[in-house]
């Protein structure tokens, strides 16, 4: 990145290493954390373009402390003092030198009182959030990690290569291979032959471009591939490119093959928006079409809660947020929403205790399910009440066929 937009450029670097980015394995662990009596989540922006400085922090820090102890304080006196012990080790944690220069988020979970610390760092920007609930706030974190398809961008020219994959923010070089153009001083070949001579090098450059790019995507490749050259280049990558590997191309960008890897990035950004939105517009209007013909697909808050505690959701949808009180089951689980609960669990008569948020519960089961989350902002969902599901068993099921 250029001077000036990485998070807190004007410090030296730290005798720590940066926070590690998280997998999606590890949020899947994570959704499976239960607090008692309370978690504690700090979503944080240290986006160097707008907090240059560790001492920008210091006032957003503070409200989102205050946050913290105003949640945990309405949920009673046991969870107002694990909040204060996770705010101490997140404090802790906070004032130590790590490098945090590359990084443009940082979320951290706490639930001192059962030894869970969880400190990551994002290249994504983020909104600053604090929670205090019994399950920890995952919603930005799996959305940082989906925002866009995770991709291999090839740059080549008639010269060199080289690949940048590019996932979450994160940009990793890979070497391609570079071949050396023949001159025609270099050789004894005339005039005509040498043409010929050249462009069938091209060719094999080209050749071994996408030879070295399927040993990059592996034998099931399923990374979206961004092209990057002069045209007639990219065109000849193209048409070289096996049939299920062509089929992962998302499109062209215009940087050098020489360009760093976090403009590389950037550049493939805008590419794999569009992409990751028609992925998310094709989902909402399967989720659609089946909540409209009554089968596969559940939509509203009730009947949603009802599919996750059946472990019945393949794919949560969710409205960026929304948030409803509700509470939980202590006996099976079962999640239902309202202000004014019934007395007890609809499903086996237990006790039903109040949560902050069934939302946040909701996908926090659906991820620790091995479910899929689609966080949205398309006006669509809202008619079907900001939240939807579309259920496990029948994502790969044929549609129905209409009668004509």
């Amino acid at each position: 990145m250029h001077q000036g937009d990485t998070a807190m450029d004007d410090i030296d670097v730290m005798s720590a290493p940066a926070p590690s980015p998280p997998t999606e394995r590890a949020v899947r662990e994570l959704a499976r954390y239960r607090g008692a009596p309370a978690v504690t989540s700090l979503v944080v922006d240290i986006d160097g373009r707008r907090r240059p400085r560790r001492s920008d922090l210091a006032p957003v820090l503070g409200q989102l402390e205050r946050a913290v102890l105003d949640q945990a304080g309405a949920l009673g006196p046991d969870a107002l003092a694990a909040a204060e012990a996770d705010l101490a080790r997140i404090q802790g944690w906070l004032a130590g030198d790590h490098d945090l220069r590359r990084l443009r988020a940082l979320v951290l979970f706490s639930g001192a009182t059962n030894g869970l610390f969880a400190p990551w760092g994002l290249a994504v920007p983020v909104v600053d959030e604090a929670v205090v609930d019994t399950v920890p706030a995952l919603d930005q974190l799996w959305e940082a990690l989906h925002r866009y398809p995770p991709a291999v961008v090839v740059l080549v020219d008639r010269r060199q290569s080289r690949f940048v994959r590019v996932h979450a923010g994160e940009a990793t070089e890979i070497d391609g291979p570079i071949d050396v153009p023949p001159r025609r001083v270099d050789t004894d070949v005339e005039l005509g032959s040498f043409e010929r001579f050249t462009a069938e090098a091209a060719r094999r450059h080209v050749r071994r471009v996408v030879d070295a790019l399927a040993r990059v995507v592996g034998p099931a490749p399923h990374e979206r591939l961004v092209l990057s050259g002069p045209a007639e280049v990219v065109a000849e990558v193209r048409a070289e490119l096996p049939i299920p590997m062509a089929r992962l191309v998302a499109g062209v960008v215009g940087v050098p093959v020489t360009a760093p890897p976090a403009d590389v990035a950037a550049a493939a950004t805008g590419v794999l928006g569009a992409v990751r939105h028609q992925e998310r517009s094709a989902l909402l209007g399967d989720l659609a079409e089946r909540a409209g013909r009554g089968s596969g697909a559940r939509t509203g808050i009730d009947a949603v809660l009802a599919a996750v505690s059946d472990e019945r959701v393949g794919v949560l949808f969710v409205r960026a947020g929304l948030h409803a009180p509700g509470a939980r089951c202590s006996t099976c689980g079962r999640l239902v929403a309202g202000t004014a609960p019934p007395p007890a669990c609809p499903r086996c008569g237990g006790r039903l205790a109040p949560v902050p948020d069934v939302v946040r519960h909701a996908v926090a089961d659906v991820l620790a399910q091995g479910g899929g989350l689609e966080i949205c902002t398309e006006p669509s969902l809202d008619d079907m009440g900001g939240i939807g599901a579309i259920e496990r068993f029948t994502l790969h099921a044929q549609p129905a066929t209409k009668e004509v």
